[in-house]
């Protein structure tokens, strides 16, 4: 039942989010508030996604199916993807685990303020709702940076506005997430994560731009990668 499949593929997609989190706030000692922040975070998100993911499964089950490829050694994936994901993946997993330490025993930096933390809980909402928006516009939206068969230009929706919508929400996520369960530490964190992110980007539209027609010209009319007028 293609429901069923969205649930599944919600669930499935926050889980290397989820279980560092999870695991970690379960851990620390005197956790409390910080512990409610992260299961909070956790629910509100996985809520977003599996909802979006069903409304993919029966609707554009395309821009379903191919998230549900591999990312690491995929078919045409350039070598330097495959490594520099998998490093990416480590950290991000490492750093995950960071922020309930940090918030509830660590406290390396100040706590962020009760209106930054809340600010932080509706960023990381909209960076998971921008994530999905941008898997629902792009039926090429694959985890592995490669050339895709029939694939062509996508430039409507979030796309017409930056060129690579869902990393965009993934650091949207982290950086409100970090503020929510309230390390500052952690917020620090996110410039490695966007430092990855822009490596990456120069992979792929490298790639798009050899094999894609019409890429180039689309980096011409939407020339945000990530942040209107910024980056």
């Amino acid at each position: 039942m293609p429901w069923v499949r969205g649930v599944w593929s919600g669930m499935r997609s926050m889980l290397p989010i989820a279980a560092p989190l999870l695991v970690s706030a379960a851990l620390v000692r005197d956790r409390g508030e910080v512990a409610l922040r992260t299961v909070v975070l956790v629910v509100l998100c996985t809520a977003v996604v599996t909802a979006a993911q069903v409304m993919m499964a029966l609707a554009r089950p395309a821009s379903l199916a191919i998230r549900q490829t591999r990312a690491l050694g995929a078919q045409g994936q350039p070598i330097i993807d495959t490594i520099g994901l998998a490093v990416f993946l480590a950290y991000v997993i490492g750093w995950l685990a960071f922020l309930p330490l940090d918030a509830a025993r660590l406290h390396l930096l100040p706590e962020p303020p009760r209106w930054a933390a809340a600010l932080g809980l509706l960023v990381a909402g909209l960076g998971c709702a921008l994530g999905r928006r941008a898997i629902w516009d792009n039926a090429f939206a694959a985890p592995a940076v490669q050339k895709q068969p029939g694939q062509t230009v996508v430039s409507t929706g979030a796309y017409a506005v930056i060129r690579h919508p869902l990393y965009t929400g993934n650091l949207l996520l982290f950086a409100g997430g970090s503020l929510w369960i309230g390390s500052l530490a952690g917020l620090l964190g996110v410039v490695v994560i966007l430092a990855f992110t822009v490596a990456r980007i120069l992979v792929e539209e490298r790639l798009l731009r050899e094999t894609l027609p019409g890429y180039a010209a689309y980096t011409r009319t939407v020339r945000a990668r990530l942040i209107p007028f910024v980056l």
